[in-house]
């Protein structure tokens, strides 16, 4: 689902805690959609937003 769309991953320090958030470009908004609703199922966050 994510083959071939542009990744980037930050890391950030919360508390004692380090978290990472990953982005990936590419995506139409319907697909956008799709990808992100398949990754809720598998208990991941996901977030789809337009590109600043």
């Amino acid at each position: 689902m994510l083959d071939g769309h542009i990744p980037f991953v930050a890391t950030f320090t919360k508390g004692s805690t380090e978290w990472y958030r990953a982005r990936f470009a590419g995506f139409s908004k319907s697909d956008s959609q799709s990808a992100c609703a398949a990754l809720k199922r598998m208990s991941l966050d996901c977030i789809a937003m337009a590109a600043e």
